[in-house]
């Protein structure tokens, strides 16, 4: 599991983690608000959505965004 910050300061364009994920060939969640569970083969997480949030499971390796809400 790798994990970034939502977006940089200085661009703003939050495209360093996906980017990164994208390279290395490997699934990415934007914006997770909570790792609710999390075991040898992957977690469930809640990401933050503009209506309130979504819960994804997904398998390792992945590369998460996340916020400080």
């Amino acid at each position: 599991m790798i994990l970034c910050g939502k977006q940089a300061i200085d661009g703003d364009t939050a495209q360093v983690g996906p980017g990164l994920a994208t390279r290395l060939g490997i699934p990415y969640l934007t914006c997770v608000q909570k790792v609710r569970e999390g075991n040898d083969t992957g977690l469930i997480v809640e990401r933050m959505m503009d209506d309130g949030f979504d819960v994804v499971a997904v398998d390792y390796p992945v590369l998460l965004t996340v916020v400080k809400d």
